[in-house]
């Protein structure tokens, strides 16, 4: 046994636990094979954490070669992680670990299926209930078993994103040196305010081309989005149809764009906002994309909504990359790093 693997303690105790009330029942050639099953399944359970134990001690050895302590205690904290949780180290190749679990997971699930027939077909209810009984009892464990590898692939997709990130930080990075040469405090201004949005709301700078990071982005989504459909296929052919709709929930937490992530769903058409100190009207013209206009008709900016909750509405002010929020009877404006009163106003639609 390995010292890297109380995660696994969970597993065994509930196999051996489970054998002794089976055993009492007879040593018939279907208890046998039910048991021969089960010592498979927590086999493979094993080689998996073995594999990764032995990567683990490969990588730290070439840390330790290399001397970088900020890494050692790094990795450090991902063996206990995993020894503790089952969760896996970022830089860890899991091909064989979930090629494992996967092949565990399924075989046994097959093989209780098949021994439940064949015993409610002998009339052997008590014990095709029992056997049914110990699978869920694997099951709940399973199901730790899913979240913990859900929350490795997790991780590595938040890594990914914000790499995706860096490719629109490092323009803007290109752009604000370049304001600052040209002594432009204003721009450098912009650009800062910019930076903001963009790291709290996804909303991409004016001026930055978003090719490269929304590829980035999209790749990593739909690489996590394989990762909850292979974990929720396991719940469900475990028949666990209520851990897979919570796994499967997961994901929309985990791939909703920052600019969403203030959104909720207000029973209210509050589509139109009447800005009584500027004589304006800011409407909502098709999904996250508004305007401005003046009372005589005259547009005044284009705006897109950002974000909602059941107070405001919050919208980026397009030509001069502000922030508003639009409440019940005013606005506040973002700048300079703190909200402020801007306007009297209201709700009119």
């Amino acid at each position: 046994m390995l010292n890297s693997k109380s995660f696994c303690v969970a597993f065994l105790f509930v196999f051996l636990s489970g054998s002794v009330g089976l055993t009492q029942e007879g040593n018939s050639r279907l208890i046998d094979e039910w048991e021969t099953a089960k010592k498979v399944y927590f086999a493979r359970v094993e080689q998996s954490i073995k594999e990764v134990t032995n990567q683990l001690d490969q990588l730290e050895k070439s840390i330790r070669e290399a001397g970088d302590l900020q890494e050692l205690r790094k990795l450090k904290d991902e063996r206990s992680s995993f020894a503790e949780s089952g969760t896996l180290p970022t830089k860890v190749s899991r091909a064989s670990y979930d090629s494992l679990r996967k092949t565990a997971s399924e075989d046994l699930t097959k093989t209780k299926k098949s021994l439940i027939l064949r015993l409610l077909e002998a009339k052997e209810d008590d014990l095709a209930q029992r056997i049914d009984m110990e699978f869920q009892e694997l099951s709940d464990v399973l199901m730790s078993d899913i979240l913990a590898r859900w929350n490795t692939a997790r991780m590595q997709h938040e890594e990914e994103v914000e790499s995706a990130k860096s490719l629109i930080l490092v323009q803007l990075a290109k752009k604000e040196d370049q304001a600052r040469e040209n002594a432009a405090p204003s721009v450098v201004e912009e650009i800062k305010t910019s930076r903001q949005l963009f790291l709290e709301k996804g909303v991409i700078p004016r001026g930055i081309s978003p090719a490269a990071y929304e590829a980035q982005l999209a790749k990593a989504n739909e690489k996590l989005e394989q990762v909850n459909k292979a974990l929720v296929r396991t719940l469900l052919i475990a028949k666990r149809d209520d851990k897979a709709k919570e796994v499967s929930q997961l994901l929309d937490k985990s791939t909703a764009g920052p600019a969403k992530a203030g959104q909720t769903s207000s029973p209210q058409q509050r589509r139109v906002w009447d800005n009584q100190t500027y004589s304006t009207k800011i409407s909502q013209q098709n999904g996250d994309n508004w305007v401005e206009v003046r009372y005589s008709g005259k547009l005044e900016r284009k705006v897109r909504k950002v974000a909602e909750t059941d107070q405001y509405i919050e919208i980026l002010l397009l030509d001069r990359q502000h922030l508003m929020r639009l409440y019940k009877d005013h606005a506040d404006i973002y700048i300079n790093g703190k909200w402020g009163w801007v306007a009297n106003g209201k709700w009119v639609d």
